[in-house]
């Protein structure tokens, strides 16, 4: 699975190399192109904070590019967890919106213990907020 990310030259100085990662909130930027990814894997790696994790940056285009991780899971996790406290939701009430029994089994996907299947992925997102329904991108 890949993210998307997307790097611009800022305007206001037209020096540095803007990164952004939306889905995991992850703004940054760099001296050069190079540096400004670097930075990006640096962020979202701090940002999961999982021993062993790493990500790779995998450039798009001009503009784009792609994030992986060495777990999958742990990303997946990042974002799900992510979008559920910018809602302000508790996993209680998205576990609740989803229809679920328990909240345990919800709790495995924030945690990173489990990987969703999509469509599961895409209830979860759901329950957090109708907008946020995934879309699958094949490049």
């Amino acid at each position: 699975m890949r993210i998307e990310g997307r790097i611009f030259k800022r305007k206001e100085t037209g020096k540095f190399w803007a990164v952004e990662v939306p889905a995991l909130g992850v703004h940054t930027q760099g001296r050069s192109r190079k540096e400004a990814y670097e930075m990006a894997k640096d962020a979202i790696e701090t940002v999961i904070d999982a021993d062993g994790f790493k990500v790779n940056i995998h450039p798009l285009d001009h503009d784009f590019f792609a994030v992986t991780a060495n777990v999958t899971k742990l990303l997946v996790a990042a974002i799900i967890k992510r979008k559920r406290l910018e809602k302000g939701f508790t996993a209680q009430q998205v576990a609740d919106r989803m229809g679920e029994k328990s909240v345990t089994g919800y709790l495995r996907y924030e945690q990173g213990i489990s990987l969703p299947s999509l469509e599961k992925l895409s209830d979860i997102m759901i329950a957090i907020d109708p907008s946020y329904e995934p879309v699958l991108k094949i490049a």
